[in-house]
């Protein structure tokens, strides 16, 4: 059943182990069934972090909310955050791979997090993610550039962030 999920990524110093006893919250990914629980909690994090004099350094939200932010002085600590909305944002994007080398199929996956855009996920298994490179079906001790290895076949699964 497809589900309209509001998700909001969050990372960076803040979440640190010092500054993590203040706030007891943990970086990740955070998933709200509303805009609006969402809101409430970015705007308790935001809070936290006047108290904490954090200086947030990125948001998906844009440049003008950046630079407000930026006005408060503080520590030079990050709290970070990236928003996303879909159906079904809590299901990972997974990479897929089938290789063969002397009739030897090895199946191997890569996570790449819940709600990962498609168009990136595509690129990483393109570019990023391939055998002898962030990808060992063989092994790592396996010679990747002299062997004959071929891709038997390539796919992705998940819920994609969709085109904004």
């Amino acid at each position: 059943m497809k589900k309209y999920q509001y998700h909001v990524k969050v990372w960076g110093g803040f979440f640190n182990s010092d500054l993590k006893k203040e706030h007891n919250y943990e970086s990740g990914d955070y998933i709200f069934d509303t805009k609006e629980e969402r809101h409430a909690f970015l705007n308790n994090l935001i809070e936290i972090e006047k108290q904490l004099k954090v200086i947030p350094f990125f948001s998906s939200e844009g440049a003008e909310d950046l630079l407000n932010k930026v006005k408060r002085t503080g520590t030079n600590t990050t709290f970070m955050y990236n928003l996303t909305e879909g159906f079904n944002c809590d299901v990972a994007t997974v990479l897929h791979r089938i290789t063969e080398f002397n009739g030897e199929q090895v199946y191997t996956t890569l996570d790449m997090g819940i709600n990962y855009p498609y168009k990136a996920a595509k690129k990483h298994l393109q570019k990023q993610w391939y055998p002898g490179f962030n990808d060992y079906p063989f092994g790592d001790n396996f010679d990747y550039g002299f062997n004959d290895v071929k891709t038997v076949s390539e796919w992705i699964t998940g819920a994609f962030t969709p085109k904004y």
